[in-house]
């Protein structure tokens, strides 16, 4: 968010928006379960992404472009066909000539979240899978929600505030700080106990930085819509209410393709990334965009527009943003190393296991009653 709105229904877009998505369209018709065709997955590292085979070269090309797409109204039409009882919510646009349209509806029927994917070209329902149907998506639901909801989530911001103190108390207790080349050696020779204890106090110093960006970042998208009010007041950043559409009588929604180039003009030189679709009749439809000069893979530029007159109601630059807007819209890329290349998300992936490496090694060192611990950091 770059101003101040209410945080819950951007924080649920953006998980809903961020599950696995399929950069391809060559997808089998469902049947039954799960999609079926989905196979040769190769799972992109950053952002929870995968992607599937390549449109055939037949869509592509010669000159298929994002002019050459079916209009989204098309889209929305054959999934609210197959799927007339599910409330749609957010539609992935596509951002390269051979991904598909992805729409994002709750089924109340499995209570989670379907993705149905539709060829750009053509308007064809290639398929759909439930988000725990596949390995990117169960690990991100297991990681930001334990498999459940919004009070499993709090769960995972009350470990990331563990993990913070955790992180600072052992960072006191370093024993570097009387003598330096203490607290950065390991006795490889030494007993077991130990052992456990020189690999717990540097491998815990070594990755503090992260354990303390992660552990922070961790607990306040955990706590996302109780730290946004005090982020935003401890900066002085003015929250602004959630823009709302004019119910006129008589008059239906615009269709989207409508409502987007105005999108399209309040942010230019932005790229479209979703849509979220209005969840009530006097709701905004919202346009999520990036500016290349954003961190955030999905970007935190927003433009919020009537869903009767068009007429834009907000916009957010995410590059003009206010300092509490900036501190929240950091959370995500600073979490998951977006802002950086694929050198740092691998070094993300190793200093990830130190937390794990930390934990057998506390739980060795409490378990082992043979050496004393006040003795071993003065050593």
């Amino acid at each position: 968010m770059a101003n101040g709105d209410s945080g819950t229904s951007v924080q649920r877009d953006r998980d809903e928006a961020t599950s696995p998505r399929v950069g391809a369209a060559s997808l089998d018709r469902c049947d039954g379960g799960a999609a079926a065709g989905f196979n040769g997955l190769d799972w992109e590292f950053a952002g929870l992404r995968s992607r599937d085979r390549p449109l055939p070269q037949s869509l592509v090309a010669p000159g298929h472009t994002s002019s050459g797409r079916v209009e989204l109204e098309t889209v929305l039409a054959a999934v609210r066909e197959a799927y007339p009882n599910e409330k749609l919510s957010v539609i992935n646009l596509p951002q390269k000539p051979d991904e598909v349209y992805e729409v994002q509806m709750q089924s109340p029927s499995v209570g989670q979240v379907r993705t149905a994917y539709v060829n750009p070209y053509n308007g064809e329902l290639l398929g759909w899978r439930l988000r725990r149907h596949s390995l990117m998506g169960f690990l991100y639901e297991l990681h930001a929600y334990l498999l459940g909801g919004e009070t499993r989530r709090i769960v995972i911001g009350i470990s990331g505030l563990l993990l913070l103190l955790f992180s600072i108390t052992g960072l006191f207790l370093w024993p570097g700080w009387r003598r330096l080349v203490t607290g950065l050696k390991i006795r490889w020779r030494a007993p077991r106990p130990l052992l456990n204890y020189d690999i717990h106090k540097v491998g815990g110093v070594s990755s503090v930085v992260f354990l303390i960006l992660t552990a922070s970042t961790g607990a306040l998208l955990g706590f996302w819509t109780q730290a946004e009010p005090v982020v935003y007041w401890l900066t002085h950043t003015p929250q602004l209410a959630e823009p709302a559409s004019t119910l006129l009588p008589g008059k239906l929604p615009l269709a989207l393709d409508e409502i987007l180039p105005k999108a399209d003009a309040a942010l230019p030189g932005a790229q479209t990334i979703w849509i979220e679709l209005p969840s009530a009749p006097q709701a905004a439809v919202s346009v999520r965009k990036k500016f290349p000069q954003e961190t955030d893979p999905y970007g935190d530029s927003l433009v919020y527009l009537d869903q009767y007159s068009g007429k834009v109601l907000r916009v957010d630059n995410a590059l003009k943003a206010p300092l509490g807007a900036q501190i929240m819209n950091s959370l995500y890329p600073v979490h998951t190393a977006a802002f950086g290349g694929l050198k740092l998300r691998t070094l993300y992936v190793f200093l990830g296991l130190i937390p794990t490496l930390l934990l057998i090694t506390g739980l060795a060192i409490r378990w082992s009653r043979t050496y004393d611990i006040p003795r071993l950091i003065q050593r």
